[in-house]
């Protein structure tokens, strides 16, 4: 059975997502190995409906099972662009898909991510509205954690 981790929303919103380690096993190991993840949620600038978590906690620096389009909702990616110290300070970017997406950035063009765990408990209606209210009304905290047995 695959591994499954947990995503708790403010508010008790409570979802379970399968890692992808045969697609992006780098990607699930350091995933798994970081848990638990407690950060600010937060909402992408121009990739669509994507929330962004933004995390110190991973150092992923291969490229596996990438994207810039054709995302779904449920899916979850991490950009390791974003790593780089000049940049961004060394943290990576978790990113939960909720709707129609585009890896984008005007900065530097489309930007792989590796794709690493697709949600499989949960209402997608559900992570949509959270989606459309981390955007209105700003941040709001996450905890991603491993689901045992």
């Amino acid at each position: 059975m695959a591994k499954r981790i947990a995503l708790e929303f403010d508010g008790g919103k409570l979802f379970q997502a399968e890692l992808l380690e045969s697609l992006a096993p780098e990607t699930c190991r350091q995933v798994w190995d970081a848990l638990p993840i407690a950060e600010e949620l937060g909402h992408g600038l121009h990739s669509g409906a994507v929330l962004n978590v933004h995390t110190a906690a991973l150092a992923v620096r291969r490229y596996e099972n990438t994207a810039v389009l054709g995302m779904q909702r449920g899916d979850l990616f991490l950009d390791l662009r974003l790593l780089n110290e000049e940049i961004r300070g060394g943290w990576q970017e978790i990113r939960i898909i909720y709707g129609p997406a585009t890896f984008f950035s005007p900065q530097i063009g489309y930007a792989p991510c590796n794709g690493f765990a697709t949600i499989v408990e949960g209402s997608l209606a559900e992570l949509r509205a959270i989606g459309s209210a981390v955007h209105r009304r700003g941040y709001q905290r996450i905890t991603i954690r491993r689901v045992e047995g």
